[in-house]
């Protein structure tokens, strides 16, 4: 009956595929664990082992698994994670659920579907030389497990993140498997690292592939005097890039942070300020009563307002992939780099608060002495961003980043169009 059907076999494909895992059974060590698709097991049982099938089959420790065996917390992941194994895969089996890559000593990915039946044509294959190109998915939505971020009061909770995932491969075939990418990114509930792997592992090893998460965040936040819990959102992306230049160069991760805080124009309030509206003489009653500095002081930094806006801050850093980046650190150095931050939940102290933080950079306390809150304060779109810069520099250098750009857009209040400084640089090599 073997026989029989090895000689209905007419797909050149399939017999290279067959002598070539064939060929691994004879290298591979006698006693060794393989993991096989069970989906290919009653083939390498049968075929590959034709002749003395159960002698040779019986001198491996065989496991099959599917798309549904738990290969990351379970008590078979506890054994392999002790061991050395092989991985025996049909290049369509694309679901394997394998975030950690243990102790992997080979794996092997058949070429070609190993079955009986009339195989329908893989027209994406085609091997004829074509112009390169990119081609994947955009705009598909999947669960993902980003980490969770924490500096200082700051926690940003992403480990069960919605994202928008975009994914281009680079090909010199004439087209890609969209459905082995798609499926691998939406079985969900993964790390990005494992996500892109699995998309890798799925198109074969040696694929390069570009891929971009986007989701929105939330940081924890409070009133500054109230100290009423609220939330403050983000936007991050991670955009994980191997294309570039198809040369050999390392992968890279681009990692975005955007959030919102205030802007208060210096122009407006110097013009505003008491002390340039007053008379000469005004001014020189005002200076001569040295009896009291304190309400000297006061006055000085007493005006009559001045036109803000919200503040669009936005850093797009670039890291060697694999490193680690705390999400939360960026956030942090970015409101900080604002005339003053942005808060859901304001009551009337906190209010008072935000309004003298964001004009003087200086707040009024409880009693009643004019304190100085260094970072904050009245800034143009141009002061933010080298702000930011300032506050991103030594994270940057001790994570090894490459680049670092800062987009600052303030939506003016007084005019129709919107600020925007724009400052960026590149770390040694």
């Amino acid at each position: 009956m073997i026989n029989a059907k090895l000689n209905e076999i007419k797909n050149d494909e399939i017999r290279l595929a067959t002598k070539k895992v064939q060929t691994k059974f004879l290298q591979w060590k006698k006693g060794s664990t393989i993991l096989i698709d069970s989906e290919i097991e009653p083939i390498v049982r049968t075929i590959i082992f034709e002749g003395n099938p159960l002698d040779n089959y019986n001198s491996f420790n065989i496991i099959k698994i599917d798309s549904s065996t738990n290969l990351v917390d379970s008590q078979l992941a506890k054994e392999l994670r002790e061991k050395e194994f092989y991985c025996l895969f049909n290049k369509l089996f694309v679901a394997f659920p394998f975030d950690a890559e243990f102790l992997v000593k080979e794996c092997e990915i058949i070429e070609a579907k190993l079955d009986w039946g009339g195989e329908i044509a893989d027209f994406q294959m085609d091997n004829k030389p074509l112009q390169p190109i990119t081609a994947g998915v955009a705009n598909l939505h999947a669960h993902i497990d980003a980490g969770y971020a924490k500096i200082d009061d700051i926690v940003i909770d992403l480990t069960r993140t919605i994202a928008t995932v975009d994914c281009d491969v680079y090909l010199e075939t004439r087209a890609t498997h969209m459905s082995r990418v798609a499926q691998t990114i939406e079985s969900g509930g993964k790390s990005i690292e494992s996500i892109v792997k699995g998309v890798k592992r799925a198109l074969g090893a040696n694929t390069k592939v570009d891929m971009k998460f986007s989701f929105d965040a939330l940081a924890s936040n409070e009133a500054p005097i109230s100290h009423q819990k609220t939330t403050h959102p983000l936007q991050v992306s991670i955009e994980h890039k191997e294309i570039r230049t198809i040369a050999a160069e390392e992968p890279l991760n681009i990692i975005t942070v955007k959030t919102q805080g205030t802007s208060c124009c210096p122009c407006s309030r110097n013009m505003s300020l008491l002390i340039n509206n007053l008379t000469w003489r005004e001014k020189f009653d005002l200076f001569a009563y040295q009896s009291n500095e304190k309400l000297v002081e006061k006055l000085i930094n007493s005006g009559f307002g001045a036109h803000n806006q919200r503040s669009n801050l936005t850093a797009s850093i670039t890291f060697p992939a694999g490193n680690w980046i705390n999400i939360a650190a960026i956030y942090k150095a970015l409101v900080d780099s604002f005339s003053a931050p942005i808060v859901n939940i304001l009551k009337r102290p906190d209010e008072k608060f935000q309004t003298e933080l964001m004009y003087n950079g200086k707040i009024i306390n409880s009693d009643n002495v004019l304190i100085e809150l260094n970072g904050f304060g009245a800034k143009f779109s141009e002061d933010i961003v080298r702000d930011a810069m300032n506050n991103l520099e030594q994270f940057c250098i001790k994570n090894n980043a490459k680049s670092i750009k800062v987009i600052c857009e303030n939506e003016e209040s007084i005019h129709t169009s919107t600020a925007r400084s724009i400052a960026q640089k590149e770390f040694g090599q």
